[in-house]
């Protein structure tokens, strides 16, 4: 029914199980993998939360890599901005920089991307 409406991809909040992985593959339909963590906190201040954050990405990707129907991971969504004006949207940056290289190391042909509403400015860009 999906493919019939032109439904050709879907957003887990979580790491997708094996199961729908493959059915998703069966079906043509490619998985975008919002990594969970805590980024609704003041994670920065946390060093807990910033390893759970590591943690999280690095399990993700690893698990997730080479698997066909994956189409890419976000290592964060919509961090708010009360939390990236608290922290500094410098470091802010950096966090999310090194999210993104533990994400490559993990997979290195896996796509990563960010992304946020309201628009703020930060930018990630691979070294």
């Amino acid at each position: 029914m999906m493919l019939t409406a032109g439904i050709n991809s879907i957003r887990t909040y979580h790491e997708p199980p094996e199961w729908l992985l493959h059915q998703a593959d069966e079906q043509g339909i490619g998985v975008f993998v919002d990594v969970p963590w805590r980024k609704h906190l003041c994670f920065l201040d946390s060093e807990v939360a910033r390893r759970e954050a590591r943690l999280f990405v690095s399990q993700v990707a690893q698990r997730c890599r080479n698997h066909p129907s994956i189409l890419a991971y976000s290592i964060g969504n919509e961090i708010p901005p009360n939390i990236v004006r608290w922290h500094g949207s410098m470091r802010v940056r950096r966090f999310l920089a090194e999210l993104m290289d533990i994400c490559k190391q993990a997979d290195p042909e896996g796509l990563v991307t960010y992304g946020n509403y309201p628009p703020q400015s930060i930018w990630i860009c691979p070294s």
